[in-house]
């Protein structure tokens, strides 16, 4: 019979080559980022809909932002068309999903309401410029997920264990 004695180390006992390693590995977990682009989706699906935007495909990349966006009718001004469709909502701090990206699509919406004598965009803009900013929000969480400062703390969170050069120890 064999004895292997194997040294395992905490990410914060490694040197930095091996954390190195150890963040490389967290980094490849494909569902990293999943739940935030769900939570992100999500949002801007329920925007378009209680909005009247239909677009063709619903992604992340705010420069492929295109669909079709809803007209006024002649005696409709854009702050009617907002003030109408939030009323829709439900009360509360985040009415579309529950998540805070909702905050984030409502929030050109709501300064148009308090700057209708000085905002001149159209509402397609308005809309558009919503969803922007969602899409935005996005890929700003997803770089603090994957830096290595979230990446430390969700490991030492998570306790995983490594071995000297930075493979995780299972």
């Amino acid at each position: 019979m064999k004895t292997v004695r194997i040294e395992i180390y905490e990410f914060s006992e490694l040197s930095p080559k091996s954390q190195e390693n150890a963040r490389d590995w967290y980094r490849q977990d494909p569902h990293l980022a999943e739940h935030v682009a769900e939570e992100c989706l999500d949002t801007i699906k329920e925007f378009c809909k209680s909005f009247r935007i239909r677009y063709r495909d619903i992604c992340l990349d705010p420069q492929e932002i295109s669909g079709e966006f809803p007209e006024l009718s002649d005696d409709e001004t854009i702050g009617d068309f907002i003030r109408e469709r939030l009323a829709r909502l439900p009360k509360s701090p985040y009415p579309l999903t529950g998540c805070f990206y909702d905050e984030i699509a409502l929030d050109p919406l709501n300064e148009h309401l308090d700057n209708t004598s000085t905002d001149s965009r159209e509402l397609r803009d308005i809309l558009k410029n919503s969803v922007y900013d969602v899409c935005l929000a996005f890929q700003r969480e997803q770089t603090e997920i994957y830096s290595d400062s979230s990446i430390d703390e969700m490991i030492s969170i998570n306790e995983y264990s490594f071995t000297a050069d930075g493979r995780v120890y299972r």
